[in-house]
């Protein structure tokens, strides 16, 4: 069976500006090893040959400081912040409409840590990311006064490993509930997917709470 897409929580945005700021970032270190070693040559002593690299001069590197700072706002990295933070808060409340008990969802947390998106994406224009016992995301779209709830992706990991051609991970349970497109599953249903090699749901289609619900208390959930 075929894991849930998960592309729908990234976007180009997100991959260009990683990859600016990755490519800003190098220039910049390449640089300052330069001008802390040599300021006028690029002469490798040991080979007596000319670096391939550029050196950076003094606006050429205030352009690339001021790209770097650029791109690092852009928010492309989840903030890690505090559940007492406000705008947590806000999304927590939003959330708290959905009936995730009725679907298998866990509680929301009450306290520590977590990540936030807080910049638009594709598919929503903010999200809160869960870790701990479970791994999850929240997806939330904004309205005129606040944000609402739009879709929901919990794992469950299971303590089997199984393999595939990209490697060997455990088994997973996978429940997302989803009001506007985010990973692609159907709106407004809960969708719940297996990967692994047990038998009671490998090779399953279409799974349901009631099917699952043994294994993640097998598994001490």
């Amino acid at each position: 069976m075929t894991s849930p897409d998960m592309s729908g929580y990234r976007c180009f945005y997100h991959d260009l500006c990683s990859s600016l700021l990755f490519a800003s970032a190098t220039r910049i270190a390449v640089s300052f090893g330069f001008l802390l070693t040599k300021r006028h040559t690029y002469v490798t002593p040991m080979s007596n040959k000319r670096s391939i690299h550029t050196r950076l001069t003094g606006r050429s590197l205030l352009l690339e400081l001021v790209l770097f700072f650029l791109v690092a706002g852009c928010g492309i990295f989840p903030e890690n912040v505090s559940v007492s933070d406000q705008r947590v808060q806000s999304l927590l409340k939003a959330a708290a409409e959905f009936d995730r008990a009725s679907y298998g969802f866990s509680p929301l947390p009450t306290s520590g840590r977590l990540s936030l998106e807080w910049k638009p994406r594709s598919g929503y224009d903010a999200m809160l990311h869960l870790g701990g016992k479970t791994s999850r995301t929240i997806a939330f779209r904004k309205n005129a006064d606040n944000y609402s709830w739009t879709g929901e992706q919990e794992i469950f990991e299971g303590p089997k490993m199984y393999k595939t051609v990209d490697g060997t991970f455990h088994e997973e349970v996978t429940l997302t509930f989803e009001r506007e497109h985010v990973s692609g599953v159907p709106l407004n249903k809960l969708n719940v997917s297996y990967m692994g090699e047990d038998p009671r749901l490998a090779g399953r289609v279409h799974l349901s709470l009631s099917d699952v619900k043994p294994i993640l208390k097998e598994w001490g959930y």
